[in-house]
């Protein structure tokens, strides 16, 4: 199911994604179709996960 994925740093920045997430020990795994990201989570301050929203045209 596709997810709204933010990933937020130390520093206050924030990543957004759309696609899946995945937990393990120390990492977040994010799928964006073919695409995959690896983020260790000793690098993040947090993770929000929000269910993707279509939009009407």
């Amino acid at each position: 199911m596709e997810q709204l994925i933010f990933v937020e740093y130390p520093d206050g920045s924030v990543d957004e994604f759309q696609g899946e997430v995945v937990y393990e020990r120390d990492f977040v795994l994010i799928y964006e179709g073919h695409i995959s990201h690896r983020i260790n989570h000793a690098h993040t301050r947090a993770v929000h996960v929000h269910p993707a929203v279509l939009q009407e045209p």
